[in-house]
């Protein structure tokens, strides 16, 4: 049974890749959203015909557990990811990704792991947006995940399929929310210590404080751990093609199980080659 759930998924997902690549191929309208390349560049938006952007982040997360049904463990959780989005179409982007995992607990109860996820991925833009109607992308990837057990030496492999949309709603020239809802199969979450099956999603407010500045502040489960983290985010303007951009968060709760903290960092540089 779990063969065939496999097989069903990964055939959609394929399925999914080539409508995406048709209709990429075939799209030729113009974007609009050319305030900045921090938001025409960001968000549902896809790269311009023939240009390349290479983006590239490492980021960390920190999650304390202190005596919840006399349990207690610290989980460090390192993720690098470099990708490299291709335009070839003003309304279409193709995607090469990999994505690097690194957990150690310190417990005797879980071993450390470690996980490599390469992917292919499409993003197309089905509506530019207008009034309060948000303008969207679709987007779907298929990877491959090699994933170092916690319970027992061994390595997991599996097809990864991913599916989603992006959504972005304009205020003024200035504001902007993103969201993004999604589904993923078999992706690595710290949640059940191994690959897992759900909803992606992520929602952010963005403030283009000046012309080379951007800052922003909401909450995802699109990471490394696979946890919904909240953080506050600024992205640098550095060049006309570099950008910078530095994430920070921290949360933690308390009840008579026990307590928790959560603490998590990204640091990414985004590169137009050209």
């Amino acid at each position: 049974m779990k063969t065939n759930n496999n097989f069903k998924s990964t055939f959609l997902a394929v399925a999914f890749f080539g409508v995406m690549i048709c209709a990429a191929y075939s799209a030729a309208h113009a974007q609009n959203d050319t305030v900045s390349p921090l938001f025409s560049t960001t968000g549902p938006n896809v790269m311009g015909a023939k240009h390349i952007q290479w983006n590239s982040a490492v980021d960390y997360y920190n999650f304390n557990v202190r005596n919840i049904q006399g349990f207690d463990a610290n989980l460090h959780c390192v993720g690098l990811s470099t990708s490299l989005r291709f335009g070839i179409g003003s309304h279409a982007e193709l995607t090469l990704n990999v994505r690097g995992t690194y957990n150690t607990w310190d417990t005797v109860y879980l071993r450390n792991t470690t996980g490599v996820y390469p992917s292919v991925g499409a993003k197309l833009l089905l509506f530019e947006g207008k009034g309060i109607l948000p303008r969207t992308s679709f987007y779907t990837h298929i990877g491959y995940g090699a994933y170092q057990n916690a319970y027992v030496d061994r390595w997991d492999q599996t097809i990864q399929p991913e599916i989603g949309f992006q959504f972005r709603n304009r205020i003024g020239q200035r504001w902007a929310i993103d969201y993004e809802l999604g589904y993923g199969w078999n992706r690595y979450s710290v949640n059940a210590y191994d690959f897992n099956t759900g909803l992606l999603f992520s929602l952010y407010g963005r403030w283009l404080a000046t012309d080379r500045l951007m800052l922003s502040v909401g909450g995802s489960n699109i990471n490394s751990p696979g946890r919904p983290v909240g953080s506050f985010e600024a992205c640098w303007q550095a060049r006309p093609d570099l950008q910078l951009t530095l994430q920070a968060g921290v949360s933690g709760s308390k009840g008579s199980m026990g307590s928790d903290t959560q603490f998590n960092t990204l640091v990414g540089v985004n590169w137009m080659i050209r």
